[in-house]
């Protein structure tokens, strides 16, 4: 995976702007019952249920780049639901946020990944969606 400040501007503003593909192409179904930002992600009886961050790590565009998530069931652990790990090649993965903050980029204010992907106050996919494209915005004009 390219850590993001090694990246080109262009492919900062593409990642960012795949998350809003992604997002915009949740079906109504999938926004009302497999959207949850105050998780990274988990499976239940109704499917996998994700953030914005861990539904992009499902994605072909994203797994290509090396932003690649798995379901993982810990024995002993959280009851043993299987939860959202980024998929290093090793057997349980590690935990999202410090892969996130590599793929998506530092902390830069109310536009950042920090309030993108790690605020867990419950929002809508429109909300989040509104919240990517200040981001994409913001990384276009300041230049």
């Amino acid at each position: 995976m390219k850590d993001f400040m090694k990246c080109t501007r262009k492919e900062q503003i593409a990642r960012w702007e795949n998350v809003l593909r992604v997002l915009q192409s949740l079906t109504p179904h999938q926004r009302r019952k497999h959207f949850d930002m105050s998780q990274w992600g988990y499976k239940n009886d109704c499917g996998t249920i994700a953030c914005a961050a861990g539904h992009c790590s499902f994605d072909p565009w994203f797994r290509r780049r090396g932003f690649k998530g798995k379901l993982v069931a810990i024995p002993g652990y959280c009851g043993s639901e299987p939860e959202l790990r980024f998929d290093d090649g090793s057997v349980n993965g590690v935990w999202m946020e410090n892969v996130i903050e590599r793929f998506f980029g530092p902390t830069e204010g109310d536009d950042s990944k920090d309030h993108i992907f790690s605020n867990e106050t419950p929002r809508s996919v429109g909300v989040v969606i509104r919240e990517v494209k200040a981001r994409i915005k913001a990384m276009t004009t300041n230049r």
